[in-house]
């Protein structure tokens, strides 16, 4: 999905095999630990942590310290959507304050060495992201409701969805996060939201439009800048035509209504309830007048 700092491929993302597990649990519950006490009044202490934990990788030539514990963070962010700005920040910092010299001699950049430093950070995050990425879209995280907007039923499928549901926003809650913050590219951001777009009749739209809600609510005033301005009107456009042309729940469609006024509003949130009247009325919504989508 990805181009310019292209991720791993899914052999280069497996760790290397390593006969003494006992270090990574050691690694991980030390981590988690930190992690579990993380707060904005403590983030510059616990960043020197991790990164003296991180700088172990110094002495490898694998990374496989630095790679675990981007994975775990990565999780902690997805776990924990409303804590997406934290964790995001916390990469940020770490990436910035790392040992730059960490290495790992298999992975190798387009002018064939091998990646280290703030390079080497980035293949792995944008690895993991991308694996997420593309797992979500192909999974069925779609909750089966009824005409109240009620789950139809509660057995462990249901609240194995609402788990990975959950997980799904916050992946992009978190990807919106470390945009806000120039981890990732814009051009990243973009790709995403047209592959959301790009893939509206798959059998997993359902997904797609929750991922796209979450992202653009939270990056889409930065997106929204004079030189992209063509593209998101054309996003808005496709949103606009899916509302009003294609099957969609009734649900999603208020989703992206919900979108629309946001942008007309000039990206500032509006604090309301979910407004059960708007699923029954939302064919009286002439989407084709596309004028009120541009600013």
């Amino acid at each position: 999905m990805f181009d310019g700092n292209k991720p791993l491929i899914a052999e280069e993302y497996q760790p290397q095999n390593r006969d003494d597990k006992k270090p990574i649990y050691k690694l991980r519950r030390l981590l988690t630990g930190l992690l579990n006490r993380l707060i904005w009044d403590n983030m510059e202490n616990v960043v020197n942590q991790i990164i003296a934990i991180v700088n172990r990788s110094k002495d490898e030539k694998d990374g496989h310290t630095l790679r675990t514990v981007i994975y775990i963070i990565f999780d902690y962010a997805c776990q924990c959507r409303n804590f997406s700005d934290l964790y995001a920040h916390l990469c940020k910092n770490l990436m910035d304050g790392m040992d730059q010299d960490i290495i790992d001699k298999y992975i190798k950049m387009p002018d064939g060495y091998a990646a280290k430093g703030r390079n080497l950070f980035l293949k792995y995050l944008y690895t993991k992201c991308q694996i997420e990425l593309e797992k979500g879209c192909a999974a069925d995280l779609y909750i089966k409701r009824d005409e109240n907007d009620e789950p139809v039923n509660k057995s462990n499928e249901y609240f194995l969805a609402v788990r990975e549901r959950k997980r799904w926003l916050g992946l992009a809650r978190f990807f919106a996060e470390l945009f806000k913050r120039n981890v990732i590219t814009e051009s990243m951001i973009h790709k995403c939201v047209k592959h959301c777009l790009n893939k509206a009749q798959s059998p997993f739209i359902d997904q797609r439009i929750d991922f796209l809600y979450e992202l653009l609510k939270t990056a889409g005033k930065l997106m929204d800048h004079e030189k992209a301005r063509s593209h998101m009107d054309t996003y808005f456009e496709r949103m606009a035509f899916f509302a009003q042309h294609t099957q969609l729940n009734k649900h999603l469609c208020v989703m992206l209504m919900d979108l629309i006024e946001l942008r007309k509003n000039g990206w500032k949130p509006v604090n309301k309830k979910f407004d059960y009247d708007r699923l029954y009325d939302i064919e009286k919504v002439d989407f084709r007048n596309y004028s009120y989508l541009i600013k």
